[in-house]
Formats: C-alpha cells, structure tokens, sequence
C-alpha cells in the first residue's frame, strides 16, 4: 500500500512537472518577447528556455495570467 502511494506522488509530481514545463514553453517566451519588443529590444527566448522559466515553482502557473495581461497591454499600448 505504502509503495503504490509513493508511486502515484512520484507520477502526479512528474505529470505537473511536464505540463508546467509546456505551459512555460508557450507563455514566456512570449511574454519575455512582447515586452522586450514594445521597449525597442530584440531579443530571442526559445521554446526549452521558456519551459525552465516555468519549471520554477510560482513562475509556471501565473504565466497563464501574466501573458493575458501582456496580449492585452499590448493591444492598448502599440
């Protein structure tokens, strides 16, 4: 009983892990991007990087919101 219960923490830990890891891929590059575009600087954040920025604990899930924001921003501010 003990074994499948640390197998299956293992399982959903590696599961958020990944798919914190594909949110990040999409979000921060993108918000990195935007941002660093609006302020006159190119600048190149690919996809892996951007999955590490959203490794980090707190980082991966607000990346959802904060790139809402950021699309929004940029509506208004270009």
């Amino acid at each position: 009983m003990i074994k499948f219960a640390v197998a299956t923490y293992g399982t959903l830990f590696l599961f958020v892990g990944i798919c914190m890891f594909i949110v990040g891929s999409f979000t921060w590059p993108y918000i990195i991007g935007a941002w660093a575009l609006y302020f006159g600087k190119a600048v190149f954040i690919s996809w892996w990087k951007g999955g590490l920025i959203g490794l980090v604990p707190g980082l991966g899930p607000i990346g959802i919101p904060v790139a809402i924001i950021t699309w929004i921003c940029m509506m208004l501010l270009i």
